[in-house]
């Protein structure tokens, strides 16, 4: 992410907010400056990230109004808090802004970690509990499952499926098949559109012969915004 305006007119990020930013993926490449500015960094988390955050101006309250707005605790991905304290100026309240999006998304780092080293404990547990039940099968009495004080180990037959021997491809079976006849071949039909197009093209489908097969060929038009980046953070 770059910008070719000059940057010395914008609140630029402290070291330690442009170092997190890099952590989350925000890409900031300019040669006037090493940090970007961080109404910037507030568009990328609205942008890039999702995060509905603004800065507002409350007039009536106490000290200068200046509010920074965040989700509210229903928001499944940043349950963070909206800001109580007003800040004298636009800039500090910015600042405040970014810095607790950012904390917000370091907690949620360290608490995916957290949970994803769990689940590999768990796994982990689960795949030795089956490598005892397999070697023990005993233990279990003749049934399926043996219950604990905590919880229960219980193998599940399946349904009865066919699947491929080691070394051979579905295109290898089905070659082998017909040699003896196709009665375990299935076939699946679908429509040929890109046919039906060509033909349509070429004037050898009509529309109404087209519609008689409950068909019709359309072309739909889409609409985008596409944001000019320099002058959005002019």
């Amino acid at each position: 992410m770059s910008t070719n305006k000059n940057t010395a007119r914008l609140q630029l990020a402290s070291i330690a907010q442009s170092k997190a930013l890099v952590r989350l993926g925000f890409d900031w490449t300019d040669a006037l400056s090493l940090s970007p500015p961080v109404a910037l960094a507030l568009k990328w988390f609205r942008d890039v990230r999702g995060v509905d955050c603004a800065v507002t101006f409350q007039p009536g309250c106490l000290g200068t109004g200046w509010f920074g707005e965040v989700p509210s605790e229903g928001d499944p991905e940043y349950a963070v808090r909206q800001f109580t304290e007003d800040y004298h100026t636009h800039d500090e309240a910015e600042s405040a802004l970014l810095d607790a999006l950012l904390e917000t998304q370091a907690i949620k780092n360290k608490n995916l970690a957290a949970a994803t080293a769990a689940e590999a404990k768990r796994k982990l547990f689960c795949a030795h509990l089956k490598e005892w039940a397999v070697a023990n099968p005993e233990e279990f009495g003749g049934k399926k499952s043996l219950e604990f004080l905590h919880g229960m180990l219980v193998f599940r037959t399946g349904t009865l499926s066919v699947v491929q021997l080691r070394g051979f491809t579905e295109e290898d079976s089905i070659e082998i098949l017909m040699e003896n006849g196709s009665e375990y071949i299935r076939t699946k039909e679908e429509l040929d559109r890109e046919a039906i197009l060509r033909a349509v093209s070429n004037g050898e489908f009509a529309a109404d012969e087209l519609a008689r097969c409950g068909l019709k060929v359309e072309q739909r038009e889409s609409f985008k915004v596409e944001e000019k980046l320099e002058t959005a953070t002019a």
